[in-house]
């Protein structure tokens, strides 16, 4: 039971962290005229789905 515990705490931080760089760096880009935030945003998108993914099949859900 710990283990997913601390494979939980470990998803939601890896999630925390990633969304936040994300989020910077899509503003960076919409500041910047780039129009790559699409792809960035879609990455952070698919990043969570892993994340998720992960937690299901290793959690035992």
């Amino acid at each position: 039971m710990s283990s997913l515990v601390a494979l939980t705490a470990g998803c939601a931080f890896a999630a925390a962290l990633f969304g936040a760089g994300s989020q910077v760096f899509a503003f960076r880009s919409v500041y910047a005229g780039s129009g790559r935030e699409g792809v960035i945003l879609i990455t952070r998108l698919l990043v969570y789905l892993a994340l998720a993914t992960i937690l299901v099949f290793r959690g035992g859900w």
